[in-house]
């Protein structure tokens, strides 16, 4: 009755729902939720930008850059100290600003005429490495069973990998080279092209060692043609100064020829007396000998020798003048002992008075026997003149440091 009362049409109200009677519903909020969630967005953003401009550092080894957070990667793109591989496929890694000067002057894939000469230099280097290339090549050809879960093996361009296992099937990795049967074809001819290759580069080594051995050889040879030659130059040296100690004996005979006298009478005209006698008194020269002559054309050969400032006894006080007898080309037929009269005169300069001293030999005395080596011992006159009378001017003996010696031989009658 009741409802009815307050229904009067008796209409059926319908129940609320779950929503209409929960204020909190998110159906009945979605302007607020849409205002939270821009909210957030902004958040991220801001938080986005304040991430970006954080100061990192660029941390590849080597490199001391440091900038926001949004360079980075700009930078590490273009880092100086970025590890990058060679263009040309040497294996070589090297850092951004060296591979250049590793391009220009260390890598083998270099201009053609460079390349040959490399090639021609590093014969032996190349072999042992495709020596160790090969040996390699065997091994992967059977590798360990831990060999096949480690990775890659790469070696000079040439990459084994491992092909990861089935998680329901575990077979056992093979290369990655085709079919496991075709792989190991494959590696089976690259092995016998590269045997071939390492036999042709130990022939050419082979040769290479004959032509060092000949280069050697002819060194050698060089060696010694260069030792004989510096003989022969050593003989020709000594035969140059045989020849120059014979030239100067040569001009001696030369000048003494022309000096020389065959008539039993000789001049001797000796220049310079001043200093010689100084020399005499230093003891440094006590005598000087004339140029030989000779009694007759082949006739006994003699000289003179005097000493200025005298000799023996004599020394200081007169000047002393003899007689020495030579050994001669003629003496086999000459009469010995010397027989013949010896005068010595002392010229005066001025036509005055010559002064005369001579000498009568004695057949007993050795002076005047036959010569047995180059000279006999000299005879004559230790005071032959007074020093004060040789140099007095009132007898012109000795004028402008010349003085005049004749010598006369007598032959027995």
């Amino acid at each position: 009755m009741a409802e009815n009362a307050s229904n009067p049409e008796g209409k059926k109200e319908r129940p609320e729902t779950p929503c209409q009677r929960n204020n909190n519903c998110k159906e009945n909020d979605l302007s607020h939720a849409s205002e939270e969630g821009a909210v957030s967005l902004e958040k991220a953003f801001s938080v986005h930008k304040e991430i970006s401009e954080i100061t990192v550092h660029c941390g590849i080894p080597g490199c001391n850059w440091s900038g926001s957070l949004k360079n980075l990667e700009e930078h590490q793109r273009l880092c100086e100290y970025t590890p990058i591989s060679c263009h040309f496929g040497c294996g070589l890694v090297a850092i951004r600003k060296q591979l250049d000067q590793h391009l220009q002057d260390c890598c083998l894939k270099g201009p053609a005429e460079e390349r040959k000469a490399h090639e021609a230099d590093a014969t032996g280097a190349h072999l042992q490495l495709l020596l160790q290339y090969v040996k390699e090549l065997k091994a992967g050809l059977f590798p360990t069973r831990e060999a096949w879960f480690t990775g890659s093996d790469v070696w000079t361009g040439l990459c084994f990998n491992t092909m990861p296992l089935h998680p329901e099937k575990k077979k056992t990795p093979w290369l990655g080279l085709g079919e496991p049967d075709q792989g190991v074809s494959l590696l089976e001819s690259k092995l016998r092209v590269f045997e071939g290759i390492a036999s042709v580069l130990s022939k050419e080594m082979a040769v290479s060692r004959q032509k060092s051995a000949a280069v050697r050889g002819q060194r050698g040879l060089d060696q010694d043609m260069i030792r004989g030659l510096e003989l022969k130059m050593a003989d020709l040296q000594r035969c140059l100064v045989q020849k120059d100690a014979a030239l100067c004996k040569l001009e001696e005979r030369l000048h003494s020829s022309e000096e020389i006298s065959y008539d039993g009478s000789f001049l001797w005209r000796i220049t310079d007396v001043h200093r010689k006698c100084y020399e005499a008194v230093c003891g440094k020269m006590r005598s000087f000998q004339s140029p030989a002559f000779y009694t007759s054309r082949y006739g006994h050969k003699l000289c003179m020798r005097i000493y200025l400032n005298g000799d023996g006894r004599s020394k200081g006080s007169h000047a002393s003048l003899f007689l020495v007898l030579l050994r001669g080309e003629y003496d086999a037929l000459l009469q010995w002992p010397f027989a013949h009269e010896v005068t010595f005169m002392l010229l005066s300069q001025n036509n005055t008075e010559n002064h005369v001293c001579t000498i009568h030999p004695d057949p007993a005395s050795p002076s005047f026997q036959r010569p047995m080596t180059d000279m006999n011992e000299a005879t004559g006159f230790p005071k032959f003149i007074l020093l004060a009378k040789l140099q007095s001017p009132k007898y012109a003996y000795l004028k402008e440091g010349t003085l005049f010696l004749r010598c006369v031989t007598q032959a027995p009658p």
